[in-house]
Protein backbone atom coordinates (compact mmCIF):
# COMPACT_ATOMS: atom_id res chain seq x y z
CA UNK A 1 0.00 0.00 0.00
CA UNK A 2 1.12 3.29 -0.61
CA UNK A 3 1.83 6.34 1.52
CA UNK A 4 -1.34 7.69 0.27
CA UNK A 5 -3.99 4.72 1.33
CA UNK A 6 -4.10 3.75 -2.23
CA UNK A 7 -3.57 -0.23 -3.14
CA UNK A 8 -1.10 -0.81 -5.52
CA UNK A 9 -2.67 -3.88 -6.28
CA UNK A 10 -6.04 -1.79 -7.74
CA UNK A 11 -3.57 -0.60 -10.58
CA UNK A 12 -1.59 -3.56 -11.24
CA UNK A 13 -5.06 -5.64 -11.38
CA UNK A 14 -6.22 -2.72 -13.83
CA UNK A 15 -5.55 -1.98 -17.36
CA UNK A 16 -2.89 0.75 -17.08
CA UNK A 17 -1.66 1.78 -20.06
CA UNK A 18 1.18 3.71 -21.24
CA UNK A 19 0.88 6.81 -23.69
CA UNK A 20 3.76 8.29 -25.42
CA UNK A 21 4.07 11.38 -27.25
CA UNK A 22 6.80 11.92 -29.17
CA UNK A 23 7.69 15.61 -30.31
CA UNK A 24 10.13 17.88 -32.01
CA UNK A 25 10.63 19.73 -29.06
CA UNK A 26 9.27 17.06 -25.70
CA UNK A 27 8.58 14.06 -25.43
CA UNK A 28 6.07 13.43 -22.78
CA UNK A 29 4.78 10.03 -21.23
CA UNK A 30 1.52 9.75 -19.09
CA UNK A 31 -0.44 6.22 -17.55
CA UNK A 32 -3.68 6.37 -17.48
CA UNK A 33 -5.99 3.54 -16.23
CA UNK A 34 -9.25 2.95 -17.28
CA UNK A 35 -11.04 1.25 -14.19
CA UNK A 36 -13.94 2.81 -14.87
CA UNK A 37 -14.51 1.70 -18.54
CA UNK A 38 -13.86 -1.40 -17.25
CA UNK A 39 -16.01 -1.35 -14.38
CA UNK A 40 -19.09 -0.93 -16.80
CA UNK A 41 -19.25 3.28 -16.66
CA UNK A 42 -18.56 5.38 -19.02
CA UNK A 43 -16.30 7.69 -17.85
CA UNK A 44 -13.12 8.66 -19.75
CA UNK A 45 -9.41 6.74 -18.58
CA UNK A 46 -8.23 8.65 -15.93
CA UNK A 47 -4.72 10.03 -16.29
CA UNK A 48 -2.18 8.69 -13.02
CA UNK A 49 0.83 10.57 -14.04
CA UNK A 50 2.55 12.68 -16.51
CA UNK A 51 6.26 12.94 -17.00
CA UNK A 52 8.02 15.51 -20.06
CA UNK A 53 11.65 15.95 -21.21
CA UNK A 54 13.02 17.89 -24.01
CA UNK A 55 13.29 15.50 -27.09
CA UNK A 56 16.89 14.15 -27.09
CA UNK A 57 18.67 15.50 -30.13
CA UNK A 58 22.42 14.07 -30.38
CA UNK A 59 23.40 10.69 -29.25
CA UNK A 60 23.19 7.48 -31.37
CA UNK A 61 20.31 6.03 -33.46
CA UNK A 62 18.87 4.57 -30.45
CA UNK A 63 18.90 7.64 -27.93
CA UNK A 64 15.13 8.50 -28.71
CA UNK A 65 14.12 4.82 -28.08
CA UNK A 66 16.19 5.52 -24.82
CA UNK A 67 14.84 8.08 -23.39
CA UNK A 68 11.09 7.04 -24.30
CA UNK A 69 12.18 3.85 -22.08
CA UNK A 70 13.55 5.98 -19.35
CA UNK A 71 10.34 8.16 -18.91
CA UNK A 72 8.15 5.33 -19.42
CA UNK A 73 10.19 3.77 -16.35
CA UNK A 74 10.03 6.90 -14.36
CA UNK A 75 6.28 7.51 -15.00
CA UNK A 76 5.94 3.73 -13.69
CA UNK A 77 8.45 4.26 -10.39
CA UNK A 78 6.27 7.30 -9.61
CA UNK A 79 3.08 4.71 -9.62
CA UNK A 80 4.50 2.45 -7.94
CA UNK A 81 4.44 -0.42 -11.19
CA UNK A 82 7.41 -1.38 -13.29
CA UNK A 83 7.09 -1.73 -17.14
CA UNK A 84 5.86 -5.19 -17.14
CA UNK A 85 2.48 -4.07 -15.38
CA UNK A 86 1.58 -2.04 -18.12
CA UNK A 87 -1.06 -3.73 -20.32
CA UNK A 88 -0.48 -1.58 -23.28
CA UNK A 89 1.71 1.20 -24.57
CA UNK A 90 0.44 3.51 -27.42
CA UNK A 91 2.50 6.46 -29.05
CA UNK A 92 2.25 9.59 -31.21
CA UNK A 93 4.16 12.14 -33.09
Amino acid sequence: MRQDGCNLGDFRMSTMKACVDIGGTKVAVSLVSDVQASAGASLPAAMSVRVAEPTVKTGDVNALAHQVLALIDSACAQQGITRADLSATGGAS
